[in-house]
């Protein structure tokens, strides 16, 4: 019988073989130091890399796709278990490249997603800045790329391909487009011009240029350009970018009654408002035809019902904490004097109470204007608990000109004196409300009245109003934007294919979550989807470090498992190989050992094509300490996730199946060479490799198999944190190094005692 190593799990140098079983109880606290340094041992049994990678990256030939999975051109099947590199961890000096390089191949990651590269000028981009005399962002032109960002991008790539090593080339992520570019109302557009980039012919024109330049690239290490290098297994034209999406998002403006919220600037609004046009046309002929395709007798035309209001001088005002208001009604409307606010709009309130039923549509129509631009939002909502919004939650700005606004909703519950109401304590200023009507409406016009009827004119229905219109118009809303989707993705496709002459899958959207898409992705070669666990959510500031919450719950306790049940939840196309190229359950969430082994096993079952973890690095500026979690996602010095993420590279990589079972919470995993236990394992008696062991905490036991020698490696891995980091008043303190590892105290039962497996 082999015995165990117990791995202690301290700091390398230690992590080696020659280091002898601890089992007694230690006395130096529940918490130790633990991560992985710059300097790896090649000889540790965690050197996964040795294990599983096939250098050099791309022997095989290029990547394809043949019974719906990939291949490689020698016949071999084509398994990724990468992640991620980002902004400027792309462009790595040299000594950074053969660190990084080594770092991920140890670890078992046989692919690198390059992402967030187009992320504006370097030294955190790729674009070289042309007009450095220039402050404003605007007037720099982007798209030219920087030969010193490209020669760090080329060592990379090399050093990552002797290790055997591929790579997913992202093209379409966070590029800033600016007004230099030819792009109108650029800085309006953010991050990618999401959704504009998908549709405006000159948007598309750049990234088709951007494109050519890239991937005909030639690199010197390699002395190949990307195009005609198998090292590039993988290309993702843009990443979770959707026209539908946006729609659905009400991002896409349209005809919203005189409401105009948060979207895209007028000018591209208009784009889609004549090629939806265009579309009808082609479709229908003419207007006559269009509107017999969407009558329908039973609610057409549009039957408006007024709803009984209070007067002004009945409805009442909410005042809440220091926030103060006053106000006087005439017989031409309301004036309210904003004097004092707070942090929270809905600390004033002008309201009156209505009845509502589930499921119909309503009109609220007022006029409005305020002695600054300023933000008020509207809400229907329960007046006793649990408080629900009962259909209306609108955000709208009153300018210093009155205007007419006419806002539908639909009642998603039926409810007695529901409140409606204006939350007016965004700031300090004199709002003037008249002429406030409710009505209910059982569809909304097809057409204006005073137009031809004969010009193609239709306004463009919004997805928030979908239940005010017939479900025909609402199914061809939704085959125009797929329509146009498919349209730009098979641009780029051509270009792509024809003119560059790409031999490796390409996926239309990296991230792609909505099922409409995926008929406008029919000529891809693949379908992607991300998925985390316990992302966090930013109450008052993107992406603020000091003011954030998670829920901090376990993966494995929940119901549909997380990340897990996602995965299967959006496999829409079964025909094509299937990439998750985001995963993380994400720091700090405590249960972050539960993951990248399910995922792995999971991955197995449903043979997934590749994983990308998200993300190795986010740049070096914030994150080259190797001793200290500086980041929700980046593991380059997150040593639980580095170990657990080999781990599961061993499975998913291997050519042998996996077994795997789940009970109370902990997850039982076999296979050729490992077999383990993680999750809620504290107190249970485990049985392994033929040996009853138990753990008096939570967390990952693995046992790895050496078939080559007369010893196993078991690993016990618990939590991670910084030093006196944790939570204190609902704040996250992100502590300082070094990275600490809960001790996972595990013993060796007697022989003679009871051997429980678990099913």
């Amino acid at each position: 019988m082999k015995k165990f190593i117990f791995l202690l799990l301290i700091i390398i140098p230690l992590f080696c073989p020659s280091i002898q079983a601890q089992t007694q109880e230690n006395e130096d606290g529940e918490w130790y130091p633990f991560y992985f340094p710059e300097k790896l041992d090649p000889d540790s049994p965690m050197n996964i890399g040795k294990l599983v990678l096939d250098a050099p990256a791309g022997k095989h030939g290029f990547c394809k796709v043949k019974d719906g999975h990939f291949y490689f051109e020698d016949g071999t099947r084509a398994k990724f278990w990468g992640t991620n590199l980002c902004f400027n961890a792309c462009f790595p000096t040299k000594e950074q490249a053969e660190m990084l390089a080594t770092r991920i191949a140890y670890f078992g990651f046989n692919a690198v997603r390059l992402h967030h590269m187009d992320f504006y000028f370097e030294p955190k981009g790729i674009f070289e800045d042309v007009c450095p005399a220039y402050k404003d962002p605007q007037m720099k032109r982007t798209g030219v790329l920087s030969k010193k960002q490209l020669d760090k991008l080329d060592y990379l790539i090399y050093q990552l391909k002797i290790r055997g090593i591929y790579i997913d080339m992202n093209l379409l992520v966070a590029r800033h487009f600016t007004e230099a570019d030819g792009v109108k109302f650029a800085k309006e557009l953010g991050m990618a011009a999401k959704p504009v980039s998908m549709f405006d012919p000159k948007l598309i024109e750049l990234q088709k240029q951007y494109a050519k330049d890239l991937l005909t690239h030639y690199n010197p290490y390699t002395k190949l350009r990307y195009c005609d290098d198998p090292v590039i297994a993988l290309i993702e034209i843009t990443n979770e970018n959707s026209i539908i999406g946006s729609w659905q998002g009400n991002n896409l403006n349209g005809t919203l009654l005189g409401l105009k919220t948060k979207g895209i600037p007028d000018y591209y609004s208009q784009q889609l408002d004549i090629s939806w046009n265009k579309w009808l046309e082609k479709k229908y002929l003419t207007t006559e035809h269009t509107i017999a395709a969407w009558e329908d007798t039973s609610t057409h035309p549009a039957q408006l019902q007024m709803i009984f209001l209070p007067s002004l001088d009945q409805w009442k005002t909410e005042q809440h904490s220091t926030a103060k208001l006053s106000k006087s009604v005439t017989s031409e409307g309301v004036t309210i004097k904003v004097k004092t606010i707070t942090n929270t709009p809905w600390h004033l309130q002008f309201k009156s109470h209505i009845d509502i039923t589930k499921d119909k549509n309503y009109i609220l129509n007022f006029t409005g204007y305020s002695s600054k631009p300023t933000t008020a939002g509207l809400i229907c909502q329960q007046t006793s608990p649990p408080w629900d919004n009962v259909g209306l939650a609108e955000s709208i700005i009153f300018t210093t000109t009155p205007q007419d606004f006419a806002i539908p909703f639909t009642a998603t519950q039926s409810s007695t004196k529901a409140k409606l109401a204006f939350l007016i304590g965004y700031d300090t200023s004199t709002i003037y409300l008249s002429n406030i009507t409710l009505t209910s409406a059982n569809n909304l016009p097809l057409k204006s009245e005073c137009e031809p009827t004969d010009h193609f004119n239709f306004p463009r229905p919004l997805y928030k109003l979908r239940f005010f219109h017939n479900k025909k118009i609402i199914k061809d809303i939704a085959s125009f934007y797929a329509d146009l989707t498919k349209e730009y993705i098979d641009q780029m496709l051509s270009t792509l294919r024809t003119d560059i002459g790409i031999k490796v899958p390409i996926t239309g959207i990296g991230g792609n979550i909505h099922e409409e898409n995926i008929p406008a992705m029919q000529n891809c070669d693949f379908t992607d989807h991300h998925t985390y666990w316990d992302h966090p959510k930013f109450p008052h500031k993107p992406w603020d470090r000091n003011d954030f919450v998670i829920e901090n719950k376990s993966m494995l306790q929940n119901p549909s498992l997380g990340m897990i049940g996602s995965i299967d939840k959006y496999h829409f196309d079964k025909t094509k190989p299937y990439t998750i190229t985001e995963w993380n359950h994400c720091y700090p969430n405590k249960f972050a050992y539960e993951s990248p082994i399910l995922i792995a096993l999971h991955a197995k079952q449903k043979e997934c094509d590749a994983l990308f973890q998200f993300a190795f690095s986010h740049g070096w500026e914030i994150n080259f300490r190797l001793d200290t979690i500086q980041s929700y996602f980046d593991i380059l010095s997150n040593a639980q996730q580095l170990l657990l993420c080999g781990m599961g590279s061993f499975i998913h990589l291997s050519q042998d199946t996996a077994d795997h079972s789940l009970n109370n919470g902990i997850l039982r995993f076999k296979s050729s060479g490992i077999e383990g236990y993680c999750g809620s394992i504290a107190n249970t008696p485990l049985y392994l490799n033929a040996q009853p062991i138990i753990s008096r905490d939570n967390g990952a036991i693995i046992i790895l198999t050496n078939s080559q020698q007369s010893t196993d490696a078991l690993f016990s891995v618990g939590e991670i944190k910084n030093s006196n980091s944790g939570w204190r008043n609902n704040k996250f303190i992100w502590g300082a190094r070094p990275t600490l590892m809960k001790r996972i105290k595990t013993k060796q039962t007697a022989e003679n005692s009871a051997k429980t497996q678990l099913p």
